[in-house]
């Protein structure tokens, strides 16, 4: 077998080929905005579009992986490539290779344009994690100058939070033991 294995999963993964976000899943959302009784399918098709971008992003993330995987079967890697490429997704994405919301994390939302908060996780149960705000974007002179009335800043305050919801809807920037880092 020669280089194309998985048919260059991992080339296509980082140029974003395997998840294609039609241009027109964004006009559609900005013309229901314009229609009156039209919120819950502009949310839903919104909800579309996010979840493709997290896809996306995932898919481009294990790049490296999937292409260290395809060259190691084709036998046209190395020995090490594939332990080298989980060590260095691992390391990137902690949260994903350790699987655990803890206290003492920081984690910043996947998608900054949405919300662009940062959290500090400061204790969880078996549901939920409770954090506090760190930093947030909603309280921007963008929104505000798209009169959004429900802007308001919630640095300082605390937010409970499916367990499940940090994972999906945020990345981990820091661990306990990066706090000193500047990570």
């Amino acid at each position: 077998m020669s280089g194309g294995s998985y048919n260059y999963l991992g080339d296509r993964a980082h140029a974003r080929d395997l998840v294609v976000i039609p241009v027109e899943l964004e006009e559609m959302a900005r013309r229901l905005a314009d229609i009156p009784g039209a919120e819950a399918a502009r949310s839903a098709t919104t909800a579309v579009i996010k979840q493709l971008k997290g896809a996306a992003n995932i898919a481009e993330s294990l790049a490296g992986v999937w292409r260290a995987v395809e060259w190691n079967d084709s036998g046209d890697g190395h020995a090490g490539q594939v332990p080298d490429a989980l060590a260095a997704y691992a390391a990137a994405h902690p949260a994903r290779a350790h699987g655990e919301v803890r206290p003492g994390q920081v984690w910043a939302d996947r998608y900054p344009g949405n919300r662009g908060r940062t959290i500090h996780i400061d204790q969880t149960d078996e549901r939920y994690a409770y954090a506090t705000v760190v930093t947030n974007a909603d309280f921007t002179q963008e929104h505000l100058d798209a009169d959004r009335t429900s802007c308001r800043d919630m640095r300082g305050t605390t937010t409970r939070i499916l367990l499940s919801g940090v994972k999906r809807g945020y990345r981990l920037v820091a661990a306990p033991d990066q706090q000193g880092s500047g990570a």
